[in-house]
């Protein structure tokens, strides 16, 4: 999927909400995931824009977050760096949430050029391992 493309979807969305859908399917596509969310700084705090396919428990789970979770959007917004996380039953920040959440996973922040969060995408696959690619640079 070229940026190209992705940059003209996003340019002919209408509305807020449409424009944060539209990059988290996009996302989603690009890196072959299953699941995907966007979260929006509130404070310290991550709270859910949009999402794709996590169902009801989940969300009231991750719905509003602080930035010292242990999920991998609470790390990428604490770290400011993509965080990928190929096997959540490997992963130690993950311990507390293993029965939740069995998908492996990527959290890339959105951040200005002088280094304001503006929000978190994540992916999340079926299996475990990951990403296929990254567009995290």
């Amino acid at each position: 999927m070229l940026l190209g493309e992705m940059a003209k979807r996003v340019m002919g969305t209408r509305t807020f909400e449409e424009t944060i859908q539209t990059i988290l399917d996009d996302v989603i596509a690009f890196h072959g995931a299953q699941y995907g969310f966007v979260q929006l700084p509130v404070g310290d705090d991550l709270v859910i824009a949009a999402q794709r396919d996590f169902g009801p428990q989940f969300l009231r789970m991750i719905r509003h977050l602080k930035k010292d979770n242990g999920f991998s959007c609470g790390r990428a917004q604490r770290d400011g760096q993509s965080i990928v996380v190929a096997d959540v039953e490997n992963d130690h920040d993950y311990a507390l949430y293993r029965n939740a959440v069995k998908e492996a996973g990527q959290s890339t922040p959105f951040v200005t050029e002088d280094g304001k969060l503006i929000g978190v995408v994540s992916v999340h696959f079926v299996a475990p391992g990951g990403p296929t690619q990254c567009a995290c640079g």
